[in-house]
């Protein structure tokens, strides 16, 4: 492996130094192990269309 490339293990916070803040973010109860939403909310056809308009810009 490359020097300039190091593994992760991203299922822990990386060590940092004291005046670095971080949170623990409390996973909600429904959400799988990957954070992954089961479902999206349905969007109205004006939501879509504001999508829509800054996708195009």
């Amino acid at each position: 492996m490359d020097k300039k490339m190091q593994e992760y293990d991203f299922s822990q916070m990386p060590t940092v130094s004291d005046h670095v803040f971080t949170a623990k973010l409390q996973k909600p109860e429904y959400l799988k192990d990957d954070w992954i939403e089961p479902k999206q909310r349905e969007y109205t056809s004006k939501e879509h269309n504001i999508w829509d308009q800054l996708y195009r810009r």
